[in-house]
This record gives C-alpha cells, sequence and structure tokens, in this order.
C-alpha cells in the first residue's frame, strides 16, 4: 500500500515539475531558515533575558537532540526507499535511522522554544514544522510516523522542559 501512496506522489510531482522544484527549495532550504532562527533567539536571549531563560533554551532542546540520536541509532529503523522499491523525490544515500526524524525534532523543538520566550514567532515555525514535516513525507525520505513521533517529542521535551522545569 505504501508503494502505491509514493509512487502517486512520485508522478504527480514529476508532471508539476514547478513543484518538485519548490518542494526541492523547502527540503534545502527550511531548515536552515528555522536554525538560523534559533541562532538569533540564543542571542535574544542572552542579551534581554535572565540565565535560567538563557540556559533552558539551550538545554531543551540539546537534551531532545541527544535522546533522540541515541533511540534512533539502538532501533535503526529503515527509510522508506531501503524498506520498500521506491525513487525518493531527494536523493538520499542514509540507510537507517528513520524514526524518528532528526529534522522533524530539531524543528519543532526550536518552534516549542520560541513559544516559550515568544508567541507570534513560535506559531509560524511551528507551522514550517508542519510543512518540513510534510516535505520530509513527499520526499520520500521518512514515514509519516517518523516525523509525527519526532513532533510528540518535541511536544513533550519543550513542555516539560520550558513550562514545568
Amino acid at each position: 500500500m505504501y508503494v502505491r501512496f509514493y509512487n502517486t506522489i512520485e508522478k504527480w510531482f514529476h508532471r508539476h515539475e514547478s513543484a518538485l522544484q519548490i518542494l526541492k527549495f523547502l527540503y534545502q532550504y527550511l531548515s536552515w531558515v528555522i536554525a538560523a532562527s534559533y541562532g538569533v533567539l540564543i542571542l535574544y536571549c542572552l542579551k534581554y533575558k535572565d540565565a535560567f531563560t538563557s540556559v533552558k533554551i539551550v538545554v531543551v532542546p540539546l537534551t531532545a537532540f541527544i535522546v533522540v540520536t541515541v533511540f534512533r541509532y539502538c532501533l535503526d529503523f529503515p527509510r522508506p526507499y531501503t524498506k520498500y522499491p521506491i525513487h525518493p523525490l531527494i536523493e538520499k544515500d542514509k540507510e537507517g535511522e528513520s524514526m524518528p526524524s532528526r529534522h522533524m525534532l530539531s524543528i519543532t523543538i526550536i518552534a516549542m522554544v520560541w513559544l516559550y520566550v515568544y508567541l507570534p514567532i513560535g506559531i509560524i515555525l511551528w507551522i514550517l514544522s508542519v510543512i518540513m514535516g510534510i516535505v520530509r513525507v513527499l520526499a520520500g525520505v521518512h514515514f509519516p510516523q517518523d516525523i509525527i513521533v519526532a513532533a510528540l517529542i518535541s511536544i513533550l521535551f519543550g513542555y516539560a522542559g520550558l513550562w514545568i522545569l
């Protein structure tokens, strides 16, 4: 069923070249924009926020990233293009460590940090994280569950580390 689902996506994008170019652009640059926003947030917090907030906005994402990196290394779930005979729209040579997506985790935890510090930008980044999740599934480098699990882990770490602690 997944093969049929993905082949439909692949054929649609190959018939709509401009949509494929947009997908590739978002895949390549969206994570850089969000990472840059995180750098801006760190500098902002160092200048205008207390030390505890500044430490939390670094430690919480770092902890989530380390936990997920170890978790996915131990589980080593296959990627869609290694599990099924599909041709991803974005070529990637990594074979495993698909679940959960670190890109999605990183983008979503950065959105959580922004929500904690400045709600309007946090909302924008949440929207961008949803777009990035969709892009990574459409590109054929992650399964939907890889994206969903990463988002849930980010929400859990973000809420617990930022609002509870």
